[in-house]
């Protein structure tokens, strides 16, 4: 199952596990980046920099918006399977 097929799921716990999975790829995209940059480049100085400066928060934003939107979609699932109770 991917990631885009938990996206309707009502069991959360799967969709957090794809989501840690998810998070952890993009980690691994970037670090391979800086890898890249630092062995077969310069290094990270010039437009280089101003790059993986746009790459790093460009992921680290979606990161936060995905994390945010599975929360409030978590707290939802967990409020319609239990309703508080009405003491009259």
């Amino acid at each position: 199952m991917s990631y885009v097929k938990t996206r309707k799921l009502s069991n959360v716990s799967v969709a957090m596990l794809k989501n840690v999975n998810f998070i952890d790829a993009i980690v691994s995209v970037l670090t391979l980046q800086y890898t890249l940059v630092m062995t077969c480049g310069d290094g990270v100085t010039g437009n280089m920099l101003t790059v993986c400066a746009i790459t790093s928060f460009a992921f680290l934003a979606f990161l936060v918006a995905v994390s945010v939107t599975n929360l409030i979609k978590a707290v939802k699932i967990k409020r319609a399977a239990w309703p508080p109770f009405c003491v009259r």
